[in-house]
């Protein structure tokens, strides 16, 4: 989440991780995406797959060289997508914000799982955005300022969080739209966190689907770190398919 100042793109067009069935594998399967250099070290995105094929997680793995070589501007890095699954997602962007507002005021690493195409990102631009989410209804404390950010949208952030209760930031997640669509899940992590290789999970709240819709939708995060390969790890995971029946003195709230 940010107002990029500085863009590295490394565009990727494939697909990406996901919650549909895989028949490439009768075992469990991590699908590494080809590295990106960052600095004098490298990042890249992965899925696994459980032994039915279903998509359990999504994440990217930094290198430590990575980290301590980013710089000091705001950046975003596209990470290409691995080969040989089905997703829901169709692109990641890796950013390092520097400048945004409290309690987010520090520099942190963003992954920004998006489920539009690049072609489709490229459209959204800076400005107001004030849709409210379509055929869904936020949890409570989730809050937004309406603003979209250029290529990625308006992000739902949640005051519920302990980070807006007197806890320094370390992790969160948010929900990213535009003009009312659902177009992104993203972690934020404080990089002075990263840097100390703190081991950080937490549940992330779902919102109330609506209309009869299906989603698949992520239930935790974590962030973990690898000593003997000098990597973290960010991920989403516990993804399921959540369909509930049409509740329509909410989802008239959305029309």
């Amino acid at each position: 989440m940010k107002h990029l100042f500085h863009f590295v793109l490394l565009l990727s067009f494939g697909l990406l991780a996901g919650c549909k069935t895989n028949s490439t594998s009768s075992t469990p399967t991590t699908f590494d995406g080809s590295p990106v250099t960052i600095g004098t070290g490298s990042a890249n995105s992965w899925i696994k797959t459980d032994a039915s094929g279903k998509v359990t997680s999504v994440g990217v793995t930094i290198s430590d060289a990575a980290l301590a070589s980013i710089g000091t501007r705001d950046s975003m890095f596209e990470l290409p997508a691995p080969s040989g699954v089905s997703s829901i997602f169709k692109s990641i962007a890796l950013d390092y914000a520097t400048h945004d507002p409290a309690p987010y005021n520090k520099p942190h690493i963003d992954p920004h799982f998006f489920l539009i195409v690049m072609a489709a990102r490229m459209g959204i631009m800076s400005g107001m955005d004030g849709m409210m989410p379509m055929n869904m209804m936020m949890p409570s404390g989730y809050t937004t300022d309406s603003m979209s950010e250029m290529m990625m949208g308006v992000h739902w952030m949640d005051t519920t969080a302990s980070e807006y209760h007197g806890t320094p930031f370390q992790c969160a997640f948010d929900y990213g739209f535009s003009m009312g669509n659902l177009v992104f899940y993203e972690t934020m992590c404080d990089k002075a966190s990263l840097d100390g290789h703190k081991v950080i999970s937490n549940t992330i709240r779902q919102p109330m689907m609506m209309n009869g819709m299906t989603m698949s939708m992520p239930s935790s995060y974590a962030v973990t770190y690898d000593a003997n390969a000098k990597v973290t790890n960010i991920e989403l995971d516990g993804f399921a398919q959540m369909n509930f029946s049409s509740l329509n003195s909410f989802f008239e709230l959305y029309e």
